[in-house]
Order: C-alpha cells, then structure tokens, then sequence
C-alpha cells in the first residue's frame, strides 16, 4: 500500500485497485468566531450603580501600550453589568441583602384589605388567619407599597398624586426585583417578569421627572424617604454608542482634552510662578532700556538738525487746487471752438 499526502487531502491508493480521499481534520482554534461577553454577568460592587464608573475608571488607566486593551476589558464589564444595573442601580440594591430591598412590615399585621377594621376584641386565632404571614405574596407585595406610600403621601385621602404614583411603582419594582431573585433561573431570568419590570423601571422615571419639574422639594423628598436615585439622561449629542471601537474612541478623545488641560494648567502654573521670580529684573532691565532708547533719539534728532534735514512735523506747501482749476475751465470757455466753420476752411485752403 501506497499512500500519498498533499494538504488537507490525501490520495490512497491499495494495491492499486481502489483509490480513497483521505481529507485530515486539523485542530480546531480556541479562538471564538465572534467576541462573547456575558450579560448575564452578576454585580456586587455599588460603585457601579453610578452610569459614570467605567468612564471614571477609564480616565485613570495609564498610557501605555495596553491602554486599548485594558479599556476594552473595561467595555466588557461594563456590558456585563449594565443588564443588572438597569434593573437594580435606581433602587441602590446592589450590594445589599435581598431582605433590605423591601421596607420592613410587621408579618403580624392584618392584610392590607382589612387594616382599616376594628380588630378590638377579635380574637387572636382569628387576627393570625387575616395577617400578612398567613396571606399570600400578594399581600405582601401590598404591605410593602402601602409602607412607602405612607413616607411620602401629603395627606391620608392622597391617591394620585405624582408621589404616590412614584411610591407605588418603587413598590411594584422592588417585589419583582426580589421574585426574580427568588426564582433564581440561572443564567437567564424570567421574561415574563423582567419584561414589565423594564418597562415600570422607565415608567417610574418618567414619574420622577415630571415631579422634578414641577416640584423640586417634593423630588428631593420622595429620593430620600424611599432611597431611589435619578440620574439626568444625556442629551442625543453627548450619547456614545454601545459598540467598543466607539466608546474607546470617545473615551480616548476625552482623555486627550483632559491630558491636553492638564499639561497647559502645569504650563500656566509654571509661567506664573518664573513671573513672579523674574519679574523685577525684567522690569529693571526695561527701564534701563527705555533710558537707552531716549539717548540714542536725541543724539539721532541732533544729527538732523545738523545736517540741515527739515523736522517731520513741520507744515508741508498745499497747491491751490480749486483756484487753478477754476482758471483753466475759464480759458477753455472763452478760447477753444472747436465748432468752428471758417477756420475748417481756412485749414482746408491752406
């Protein structure tokens, strides 16, 4: 048996009667087709609950030769995470334990369809079957809302206004944050719940920013007692798209306009500081050549005047324009006829 190899495909040949294509699979790359990163990725650090922080971490990284490579490392996390944070950065969930996501409620405590009752005299077999511990999720999905409605509701018969719009949706967010957290479907998450929850999620803001406008203490209120954040969107000049050769080029022009100020603030310190310690003698130096400069210009005016030479700011002869003019149009009046006849003939006789 015979066997030759060219490439990838081989020809063998037996016993010469049969030839067969022999074709060699060669080692597979470890190198992927397409760049993953996972958006799936989890975030334990509250720093990152800020939308400036990768850019922040960019400003810091040093110039040198793996200045791209760290800032597309940087991109990558910060893909990652941005899935997590959109879904927990407003709330500041991030980094806390899940039974701090939701305002305290004593389980004890009747369900919130029957809080208003007269429960006096009840007995506590029946107060323990109508409590929130006995209840369902719902309830206490309802406990929690009706807790942080209560921090920032102006009055008791207060339903619609945009606080406790804000309030109720906080609620809705944060029951759906700790479902999601519950069902733990690894390492996607159940759409069905983070669908509406994106969608409460921008609700809420847009909540947040009608009250900002129209009541700026009562948006510093409603922050506070229910420990949400706002973050001013960006206008759809300054926005930076999500692809990484994009965000790395804004990224590195911002950090040359900041290099950039840097290195002339250094400048204008540096000029400061030579002017204050050379500034006397430079001064000294001019005077001593202004004195200089008036000697020369009056021996130079002394030269002139001995030489006969006429001073610059002596009156200069003006001609009488007007009157010779005048003159001249006078003469041409009374002694040039060009329509003249007889002296046409007098040219011609001659």
């Amino acid at each position: 048996m015979v066997v030759f190899y060219r490439n990838a495909c081989s020809r063998v040949i037996i016993d010469g009667y049969r030839s067969i294509y022999v074709t060699t699979i060669k080692q597979q790359s470890s190198r992927p087709r397409f760049p993953f990163f996972n958006k799936h990725m989890k975030v334990t650090d509250p720093a990152r609950q800020d939308p400036n922080h990768f850019e922040k971490l960019a400003h810091e990284v040093p110039l040198d030769e793996q200045y791209v490579d760290t800032l597309t490392h940087l991109w990558k996390e910060k893909i990652g995470s941005e899935r997590e944070v959109t879904l927990k950065g407003d709330d500041q969930m991030i980094g806390r334990k899940p039974k701090n996501w939701v305002p305290e409620i004593d389980e004890n405590s009747p369900k919130a369809n029957y809080a208003e009752l007269d429960w006096e005299g009840i007995p506590e077999s029946v107060k323990k079957i109508f409590s929130i511990k006995f209840g369902e999720r719902r309830d206490y999905t309802d406990a929690w809302k009706k807790a942080l409605i209560d921090k920032v509701r102006k009055h008791k018969l207060d339903i619609n206004s945009l606080e406790v719009k804000i309030a109720w949706t906080t609620g809705v967010i944060r029951s759906w944050t700790l479902l999601v957290k519950e069902i733990d479907n690894k390492p996607k998450k159940p759409s069905y719940i983070v669908h509406p929850l994106h969608l409460m999620i921008a609700f809420r803001r847009k909540l947040l920013r009608q009250l900002r406008e129209v009541d700026t203490a009562a948006f510093e209120k409603v922050l506070f007692e229910l420990k949400i954040a706002y973050h001013v969107p960006k206008r759809p000049e300054e926005q930076v798209e999500k692809r990484r050769k994009a965000w790395v080029e804004a990224l590195l022009k911002e950090r040359i306009e900041r290099e950039k100020d840097i290195k002339m603030e250094e400048l204008n310190k540096k000029y400061i500081a030579e002017r204050i310690q050379y500034g006397p003698e430079i001064k000294k130096r001019l005077e001593e050549l202004d004195v200089e400069e008036r000697i020369i210009n009056a021996r130079l005016e002394e030269l002139a005047s001995i030489q006969g030479e006429m001073p610059e700011k002596l009156p200069k002869y003006q001609p009488k324009l007007i009157e010779e003019l005048s003159e001249i149009a006078a003469h041409a009046i009374l002694y040039h006829h060009p329509d003249d006849p007889q002296r046409k003939n007098r040219l011609l006789d001659a």
